[in-house]
């Protein structure tokens, strides 16, 4: 969604959505919602606010399945910030 909602155009909204049909959809998980709240809370607990809650989701389903997470958004660089400060080590 925030991919399409970029586009400049018709016209590059369908070669986004070209490029959105060859990528691989990838389920969320009841534990993915409870890492998503508990990276919230270490973000906020740690001076980092981050502004949109669906990004914590995303970051906890790229943690889940060590996948990178390819952005150009400040939630991701604190959420990654804060993961690499855990003891669980994880980040996005």
């Amino acid at each position: 969604m925030e991919v399409l909602v970029g586009a400049r155009s018709a016209q590059h909204l369908a070669q986004l959505r070209g490029l959105l049909a060859r990528t691989k959809l990838i389920p969320i998980i009841a534990q993915d919602y409870d890492q998503a709240a508990a990276l919230y809370r270490t973000c906020r607990g740690n001076g980092e606010t981050v502004r949109r809650l669906i990004d914590c989701l995303i970051a906890s389903v790229a943690i889940r399945l060590d996948a990178p997470v390819l952005h150009a958004d400040a939630d991701f660089a604190a959420l990654a910030r804060e993961g690499s400060r855990s003891d669980r080590g994880h980040t996005c």
